[in-house]
């Protein structure tokens, strides 16, 4: 694992699929996963520029950085936040503008809990003409392959509902805002 300038774990790379404009179909792109270290200053900053990127559609970037000045006060209390960026090399300083998605899981002795995925506003799922696909599909197989094993959980909005059913989630709870769904693989 490569420690990275800000802070950030290099844990791993891979491959996702970016919309390449002069022939307006999908080729391979060279990703690396990264986890962030919640106390770090400059993996704060580049979160908030991060959330200043991605402002024009909701994000949970802004609830994350709440978390993180909560989790300094209360390290026991820390969840775990993924980066997917589109750099794989130079990796010593985090540029926002490449960060494709962000995952949160909060881990305890007994379960996990997928507390926030994103990717990127031009990116999402929902989105027929994406700059990139996969983001999403990459960080989920990461951590249904990290956490998969404990009772591992997550809240879903009605939309992305099918996404997670088609990666081994199931409805648990369905009286609530944001269906509870649990991994079942």
């Amino acid at each position: 694992m490569d420690s990275i300038n800000f802070k950030a774990v290099s844990l791993r790379t891979g491959t996702i699929k970016a919309l390449e404009k002069t022939t307006n179909k999908y080729k391979n792109k060279k990703v690396t996963l990264v986890k962030l270290n919640n106390s770090s200053e400059s993996d704060y900053s580049a979160l908030k520029k991060l959330s200043k990127l991605w402002s024009s559609e909701d994000n949970f970037i802004e609830t994350i950085l709440a978390k993180l000045r909560y989790f300094n006060k209360n390290p026991q209390n820390a969840s775990i936040i993924y980066l997917l960026t589109s750099q794989t090399k130079n990796l010593r300083t985090l540029k926002a503008n490449k960060i494709l998605g962000v995952a949160e899981v909060s881990d305890t002795d007994k379960t996990c809990f997928l507390e926030y995925m994103q990717t990127r506003p031009d990116s999402t799922f929902s989105k027929s003409n994406r700059k990139y696909k996969y983001i999403g599909e990459y960080l989920l197989n990461f951590v249904t392959k990290k956490f998969g094993k404990k009772n591992l959980y997550l809240h879903s909005v009605d939309n992305a509902v099918d996404f997670y059913k088609k990666y081994g989630f199931e409805i648990v709870q369905k009286d609530l805002t944001n269906q509870l769904m649990k991994y079942m693989k």
